[in-house]
């Protein structure tokens, strides 16, 4: 018990602490509220169905008879995967909108938990890697979404999950934690497509293997059996692939669609758009990003790691340069959904996540003093 508490109870009081300094325990038991309501409710309804009218999971409804000519409400968006799950708990339990909370929540702080065990694993420091995980859970969109019912940062739970998996495959080489940190990845992009950032990711450390087993006939860095690493990262697209074809087919059928799964260009935007995108952006969906102090930190911290480029570690390094690129072309893809849209930024957390660890571990390598020191402890914890 006394190396339990040792190894986790920072971690675990300041969660704890947060949870109430947030109102979690108050929020837990409100109906939908405050910023898109509507897809709030959206959630609600279709675990709602799967409850009282049709438990067929390929084939989930809302309450608003849009399809099959105003007499249904099938309609398919993300994988329904948390829905059928928070059904089958109001099934046992009586249908209570705390549980859909909970279970979202819950998942969200496996993910913190996750990233916690690994970043300790990393920094050997509990002190440390408890306040990065706190500091990353005082992003505004992070603490809103996590408590609520939309599957944001449901999926950026798994991410954090499947990232834990990854870590330990790469120090054990086990077959266990490969299949995991693929299915986890594989879960997130289900449950919302912006989530499989990371398993492109990982995807091109993959690539880039191969190309040296094959091509340059050097050792490679994570994926030593060639048909082993490719067929489950196959099997993922695949199947990701096949998901959102049904549900194209599924509501092409029945005429019905209440969320958007195609792309929202910048190229695509009508006159004035832009304009009030950009007020949107500046006064509002920054701050919810994080306050603006803490950018200032995060940008810090991504300049420091840009001039010590050359002496980074190469996992980091080509993790931020790859996640650079993949931020801004989804960025591009999706700019309209700026307009409002916060929780469309929640699974793009990872870039300023990566950038605060790089930074760490860069200082642990080249200044292991720092981590130690008793004023980078108390700076730390006031700052936080």
């Amino acid at each position: 018990m006394k190396l339990f508490l040792k190894q986790y109870g920072l971690f675990l009081g300041g969660i704890i602490a947060l949870f109430f300094i947030y109102g979690f325990h108050e929020i837990l038991f409100l109906r939908p509220q405050s910023i898109h309501q509507w897809r709030q409710t959206d959630c609600l309804q279709i675990a709602h169905n799967y409850l009282t009218d049709s438990w067929n999971f390929f084939s989930p409804s809302i309450h608003n008879l849009f399809s099959d000519n105003e007499t249904t409400g099938k309609t398919i968006g993300e994988f329904p995967l948390l829905y059928y799950i928070v059904a089958m708990l109001w099934k046992i339990f009586g249908e209570h909108e705390f549980i859909y909370r909970l279970v979202n929540l819950a998942v969200f702080y496996a993910g913190l938990f996750c990233l916690f065990n690994t970043l300790k694993d990393l920094y050997k420091n509990v002190f440390w890697s408890t306040i990065i995980v706190l500091f990353l859970f005082t992003s505004p969109i992070l603490v809103f979404y996590s408590n609520n019912f939309l599957t944001n940062t449901t999926a950026f739970g798994l991410v954090l999950i499947g990232w834990r998996f990854f870590y330990k495959y790469y120090q054990t080489k086990k077959r266990k934690h490969f299949v995991y940190f693929i299915l986890f990845f594989t879960l997130a992009g289900l449950l919302k497509m912006t989530a499989y950032i990371s398993f492109i990711l990982v995807g091109a450390f993959c690539v880039n293997d191969l190309f040296r087993i094959y091509f340059l006939k050097k050792q490679p860095y994570f994926f030593y059996k060639k048909l082993y690493s490719v067929i489950p990262f196959l099997l993922s697209v695949s199947v990701l692939f096949l998901w959102y074809l049904y549900g194209h087919v599924f509501n092409s059928r029945h005429g019905g669609k209440y969320t958007f799964n195609d792309l929202w260009p910048i190229w695509e935007m009508k006159d004035g758009h832009l304009e009030k995108i950009e007020v949107f952006v500046r006064e509002i969906l920054i701050h919810q990003i994080f306050n603006k102090f803490s950018l200032l930190i995060i940008l810090v911290m991504a300049i420091y790691l840009f001039l010590k480029i050359k002496t980074i570690n190469k996992f980091i390094s080509s993790t931020l340069i790859l996640l650079v690129l993949g931020v801004f072309t989804y960025i591009l893809f999706w700019f309209q959904a700026l307009d409002a849209h916060d929780y469309y930024l929640i699974n793009l957390m990872l870039l300023p996540l990566f950038i605060v660890v790089g930074s760490f571990w860069h200082i642990k390598e080249k200044h292991p003093a720092f981590l130690k020191s008793k004023t980078a402890k108390i700076i730390g914890l006031v700052f936080l």
